[in-house]
Formats: structure tokens, C-alpha cells, sequence
């Protein structure tokens, strides 16, 4: 007779218990192993079915080497199905040696970067490779950078092999707007992962904010999210779990309920939050990192409801040294430096973060972290 437990898989193991495992670890968040829980109480699943899960992940293990993408999360994610299996004292020790194991150096730490300088001419790839060593000189492990565009300055040709060179990472955009612009950054993107591989990649973001300015639908963005999925399925070196296509939006339009399917073509969620600039509210330095972790918490729990396993990532936020003041926030060195130690250290330890953003030079408000010279103009410690 077969033994069967009241549990229903996910249709991303992976993806779901990491959701789980930040939520415990995640004071902001309400939910926790009540997911466990209901994910237990919904159907039936065979043992047979558990045993095949951990045979998966140990396989994982023991067969990757331990980055951020593959077996740091593998290692949570066998021992979260042990914990629902065994159900004993035991796997709890474990959990506590894998969080150990998978702790703050397994999150992605970067900054948005833009793509000129303060002249306004295109950056080279040693100006990239030395956006890379700045960054890399920062306290805290920041390696990543943020770039909006493939084509566009000829970005991809550029900050590839910068990243390449430093051993940065980079969070790649594809802009969708405009049907010929969109096929330039595609080919863009396919060419650098025919020449390079996949190794200096984050994830792809295709499109930034286009829901929130009105530029598109959810249908069609949600389309060319699995246009560019299946463009670089083609590449050699290609898998689901290494490559991540997703979509970057205000947090505003992730809890927006006429956006399911881009929630549900993506594998990551990028989350643009600024408290900032939430200038219906009281939104007073004070008041800013708890505005932040309601806005994270809103669309954790939208991605949830869609019934989506992705993971949800911060691909910007920030606090302006210069600006306008915005009804209760007021941009200044000092808030920004609060708004850094009270959201910025708490962050880095919790989720995939990339700060808004690396330098700015001329721009109003004023976000970036460091000045021309790369002279950080607060204390980025924590």
C-alpha cells in the first residue's frame, strides 16, 4: 500500500520554498510557513513524488558549484522538502547550517548604471570596467551593475566584456518600445550570448517601466517576455534555471490586477519602489523604509495571488542627495544616507538589490552614490 501525504508540488519547486525561505527570514513579511501549510493542505501527492524531488536536489548539490543561481538555493530548497517530509527537529538544524551557507554573499548586489557619461558620450569598456572596480571597492560585496539597454550606445558590446574582464555581473535590459528598436536589442542580446555565453549574466529585464508609462499592454509585453525566453533558448549553454527573463515596474503596476500576465511570463519580478516619491502619503524620511517594505510585501503578495512562484528582486530605489522636496521627503545627503543605512543594509541581506543608482552627474533629483570623480558621497557601509 502507498503511503500519500495531503500536498500538492509546485510547478517551481526551486523558486517556491525560496520564496518561503525569505519570508521566514524576512521579518516585514506576514506570511511564513503558513505557505508550507496551505501548500500541505491542498492535495495529493505520492511519497514516491518526495523521494524523486530530494533525489533532484541532491543531485543538484552535489553536480553545480556553489553561486548565487544554482546550488546555494538547491541546498534550501532539499532540505525545505526534508523539513516537510521528516517533519523533525533534525531538518530544523539543517535549515539553520543552510541559511549559514547561503547567507548574505547569496544575494545579487548591484547599481544601475547608465550608459554615457557626464559628457553625454557613450561609455567604452574601460570606462564599464571601471564602473565595475568602483563599485567593487564599495563595502558589502557589490558586483553587479544594472544596464537598461542592449543596443542602445552599443552597451551589450561594451559592458560584456568589462564584466568579463573584473568578474562583474551584469543585469541586462532589452528595450521593448518601437518594433525596430525591439528587434535591435534583441539581436543585440542573442549576438553577446552566441559570443560570450551566459557566465556574466544576471538576468535579462526585457523592458523597464513600460507599464507605468502607458507604453504597452500586459498582453504584449508578456509576449515579448517569451519572445526573448525563446531567443536565447537557442544559444548553447542555455537552461531555465541559469538564464532569468523577467520584467522591471513600479511596484504600483506589479499590484496592478490588469497585469497578471506579465507576473506570469516572468521568472523574476523587478520591483522599482521609491518612497520618495510616493508623494500621496506621509512619506518623510521617517516613515521611508516602512513605505519600502509595504511596497515589497503589496507585490510579494500580488505574485502570490497570480499564483506565481518568482522570485520578486529590487531593481531600484534610492534616496536623492539634490531635488525637489516631494510633499514630506526631502532630498538631501543626510536623508540619503538614512534612507541607505535604515533600507539599504536591511536589503542587501534579504533580497536581490540593485541600487538607484551608481552616478548620475547632472540629473534632477540627484540619486547617485558617488560624484564624478567616484568619491562616494555617504558612508555605504552597514
Amino acid at each position: 500500500m502507498m503511503m500519500t501525504l495531503n500536498t500538492k508540488a509546485p510547478d517551481n519547486p526551486v523558486r517556491y520554498l525560496h520564496n518561503i525561505e525569505i519570508r521566514e527570514k524576512e521579518p516585514h513579511m506576514q506570511a511564513s510557513m503558513q505557505d508550507v501549510r496551505d501548500w500541505q493542505n491542498s492535495s495529493l501527492i505520492s511519497l514516491n513524488t518526495y523521494y524523486k524531488y530530494i533525489y533532484i536536489y541532491t543531485y543538484i548539490f552535489f553536480s553545480s558549484s556553489l553561486t548565487k543561481s544554482s546550488s546555494l538555493h538547491s541546498i534550501q530548497s532539499l532540505l525545505y522538502f526534508l523539513f516537510i517530509f521528516l517533519n523533525m527537529k533534525t531538518t530544523s538544524i539543517l535549515l539553520a547550517l543552510a541559511s549559514t551557507l547561503t547567507g548574505a554573499d547569496a544575494w545579487w548586489k548591484g547599481f544601475n548604471s547608465q550608459a554615457t557619461l557626464a559628457n553625454g558620450a557613450c561609455k567604452t569598456q574601460a570606462d564599464w570596467e571601471n564602473d565595475f572596480r568602483l563599485i567593487q571597492s564599495f563595502p558589502n560585496g557589490f558586483n553587479s551593475l544594472r544596464v537598461y539597454a542592449s543596443s542602445d550606445c552599443n552597451t551589450i558590446n561594451t559592458v560584456v566584456p568589462a564584466a568579463i574582464a573584473t568578474g562583474g555581473k551584469v543585469l541586462v535590459g532589452v528595450w521593448t518600445e518601437d518594433a525596430a528598436h525591439y528587434e535591435a536589442e534583441k539581436q543585440a542580446l542573442l549576438a553577446a550570448t552566441r559570443t560570450y555565453g551566459f557566465d556574466w549574466l544576471v538576468a535579462v529585464s526585457v523592458g523597464s517601466e513600460d507599464l507605468y508609462r502607458g507604453d504597452t499592454t500586459a498582453s504584449v509585453l508578456a509576449q515579448q517576455i517569451y519572445d526573448v525566453r525563446g531567443m536565447l533558448s537557442t544559444v548553447p549553454g542555455y537552461s531555465t534555471d541559469k538564464v532569468l527573463v523577467g520584467h522591471v515596474d513600479t511596484w504600483t503596476m506589479w499590484t496592478d490586477g490588469r497585469n497578471v500576465d506579465v507576473i506570469k511570463a516572468c521568472d523574476f519580478i523587478g520591483l522599482d519602489g521609491y518612497p520618495y516619491f510616493q508623494n500621496g502619503e506621509e512619506n518623510d524620511i521617517g516613515v521611508a523604509s516602512d513605505l519600502f517594505w509595504q511596497s515589497v510585501n503589496a507585490v510579494r503578495g500580488a505574485v502570490q495571488n497570480a499564483g506565481s512562484y518568482s522570485w520578486v528582486w529590487v531593481t531600484e530605489t534610492g534616496w536623492p542627495t539634490t531635488g525637489a522636496t516631494e510633499n514630506k521627503a526631502v532630498a538631501s545627503v543626510a536623508n540619503a544616507q538614512t534612507y541607505w543605512k535604515e533600507v539599504g543594509c536591511s536589503a542587501l541581506n534579504q533580497v536581490h538589490i540593485f541600487w538607484y543608482s551608481l552616478q548620475d552627474f547632472s540629473a534632477v533629483p540627484s540619486f547617485g552614490v558617488a560624484d564624478a570623480n567616484g568619491k562616494a558621497l555617504y558612508d555605504l557601509s552597514c
